[in-house]
């Protein structure tokens, strides 16, 4: 593996766990996360996905509370 292989799997390992966009920004070097979200676009939309439906649950829940 290359180093920009490695990189790039570090990153996205990152990203993947749930480590923080701006943290893993700063860990690869980078001042913003301007270049992590133009590389790692798709890794982030996915995680946006999973968090909305952590939100939906809740609100779920709440609702079911409320009605009983």
């Amino acid at each position: 593996m290359t180093s920009t292989g490695l990189r790039h799997t570090y990153c996205s390992t990152m990203l993947a766990m749930g480590v923080d966009i701006w943290a893993v920004s700063k860990l690869m070097g980078h001042r913003d996360i301007k270049q992590i979200t133009e590389t790692y676009g798709h890794l982030i939309k996915e995680k946006a996905e999973i968090e909305n439906n952590k939100v939906r649950s809740v609100l779920t829940s709440l609702v079911k509370k409320e009605n009983c």
